[in-house]
């Protein structure tokens, strides 16, 4: 999974629960990747409210390396979540 935009948001989110649903045994490390997420995600919002008051493009520059925090976090939960499968078998 990959973000692109706000949009996908809502998506992650429910990728989220559905983690929190089949990775029951590890509730505690899907609470603490959520609060790394939505801590992330507030922070995109802030800067993208700074960006329509002020349309300077640094804070479109910051929002946008936020997005990129999500990605290389989620790419990072994708392979822990690879591993937790293979060894589930």
């Amino acid at each position: 999974m990959e973000i692109k935009d706000e949009k996908d948001f809502s998506l992650l989110r429910e990728q989220v629960s559905k983690w929190n649903k089949n990775h029951s045994m590890f509730k505690h490390d899907v609470r603490q990747l959520s609060k790394s997420l939505e801590k992330l995600i507030d922070n995109h919002s802030q800067h993208m409210i700074m960006h329509r008051q002020t349309k300077r493009t640094i804070h479109l520059e910051r929002a946008q390396a936020e997005i990129d925090n999500i990605n290389i976090l989620l790419k990072t939960v994708g392979q822990q979540e690879l591993l937790s499968i293979l060894s589930r078998r």
